[in-house]
């Protein structure tokens, strides 16, 4: 996982913090029984939320699998394309639709979320032929 760091600019000092992460070892689960559970992160796979949410106002997290919306150059029409998984480009800095021929970067609201990597890795292998 990469670090995630912030800065924090004092109105009072006129200066900037030294740069730090927010650490969380303890996380919040609805268990198989619908109790919500706090449990110490241990090998959970976290994935960051991208800041961006799907056309249904849903969040996309890494990991999200998306129809992505490929609009025409000829019409105003759009056509879902995909499926694709949501991934950190470490090279170029930015969430990606990995694997994704026409258009790598996400835009804001172009996307339908149906599926995660974890329980809906079918959808990915499809596309593949896989």
């Amino acid at each position: 996982m990469r670090d995630i760091k912030f800065r924090a600019w004092s109105k009072e000092w006129n200066k900037y913090s030294k740069p730090f992460t927010l650490h969380c070892d303890v996380i919040n689960f609805t268990n198989p029984n619908g109790l919500g559970t706090i449990k110490s992160l241990g090998d959970e796979i976290v994935e960051q939320y991208t800041g961006l949410k799907d056309k249904n106002c849903k969040e996309i997290c890494e990991g999200d699998i998306v129809l992505h919306a490929k609009e025409s150059n000829m019409t105003s029409k759009c056509t879902m394309i995909g499926p694709y998984a949501i991934g950190w480009n470490d090279f170029e800095a930015h969430f990606e639709l990995i694997g994704c021929p026409v258009h790598g970067r996400l835009i804001y609201k172009s996307y339908e979320i149906i599926g995660n990597i974890h329980e809906d890795k079918h959808l990915i292998e499809q596309r593949k032929g896989g």
